[in-house]
């Protein structure tokens, strides 16, 4: 994962709970937790776990944001598995469903019951944002396996150390789904994000 690339992703978003834009602070804030976590994913991917979790514990030690009602690397880190899927829609060419393989191969490899949940969590997202063909629509009913629409699975944690645990089994999917996807690092492209409700044919 490139820094700049990530740690930007999410900088003017529009929270579809509250309808507010963000504040300055909070701008600030998620920058930072994404800036912090997209180091913590680097020395993950460098076989340095007690480096990851040392970035991982400081994403997660910056204060509540207490105007957008969230924990900054949490809310900035569910964004981030949201838009990697979001990515991989928008790069498949028409027919391709190679991003459906990825993801059950990542379900199928994840042990973690709340990376899982996550995972399913954010295909939840991509089944209301995009307009699938009927196919894939019913793979895609079949991976999120009945997962309640809109849970954050992260915010379910109160244990600060089962907490750091789950985020770092997180950043390792978001790792492995770059491997999968055979690419260096996945990046998003300059401008608007997409708007939901695109229609695959």
């Amino acid at each position: 994962m490139h820094e700049s690339s990530l740690s930007e992703r999410h900088l003017n978003v529009v929270r579809s709970s509250s309808g507010a834009l963000l504040s300055e602070r909070s701008e600030a804030m998620q920058a930072a937790a994404g800036n912090l976590l997209v180091k913590a994913a680097d020395r993950l991917r460098d076989g340095d776990e007690a480096g990851a979790r040392g970035f991982v514990e400081r994403a997660l030690h910056l204060p509540y944001d207490e105007f957008e009602d969230i924990r900054p690397a949490v809310w900035w880190l569910q964004m981030e598995v949201s838009a990697q899927f979001g990515d991989e829609i928008e790069i498949a060419e028409v027919g391709d469903t190679g991003w459906l393989d990825r993801a059950a191969r990542l379900l199928s490899e994840t042990t973690d019951p709340t990376v899982t949940a996550v995972v399913r969590t954010a295909l939840n997202e991509i089944g209301a944002d995009y307009q699938l063909p009927a196919r894939e629509a019913r793979r895609l009913e079949a991976l999120t396996a009945g997962e309640r629409f809109g849970r954050e699975p992260l915010t379910e944690i109160d244990d600060p150390a089962q907490l750091a645990a789950a985020v770092l089994g997180v950043l390792g999917m978001l790792n492995r789904q770059t491997e999968l996807l055979d690419l260096t690092p996945l990046t998003s492209p300059p401008g608007e994000p997409d708007q939901p409700g695109q229609e695959r044919a």
